[in-house]
């Protein structure tokens, strides 16, 4: 029982850091585009450039973002508990 407290408490705290990496990669991508807008003198409107592109790297970005803050770390424990807890031949 204190295995899966330990397991849901690694994944509200996961999911708080996954939450708070993705707010901060999108305002800085939101930003780049921005930037780029800015330099370029589109004549289109800024929210048209930005928002489009935006919407693409949110969809890789929530993607990259389960693969690295979830399941690497739940993957890496999983074999670490396997490796500690495999009763060896002998």
């Amino acid at each position: 029982m204190a295995f899966l407290r330990v397991w849901a408490v690694l994944i509200v705290l996961l999911g708080c850091l996954a939450a708070v990496l993705y707010a901060a990669m999108w305002v800085a991508e939101r930003r780049r585009l921005g930037r780029l807008w800015d330099e370029a003198g589109r004549p289109e409107p800024r929210e048209a450039h930005v928002d489009e592109p935006l919407a693409r790297h949110a969809r890789r970005l929530s993607w990259g973002l389960f693969l690295g803050v979830f399941l690497a770390p739940m993957a890496a424990l999983a074999v670490l508990l396997y490796v500690v807890n495999v009763p060896r031949g002998g």
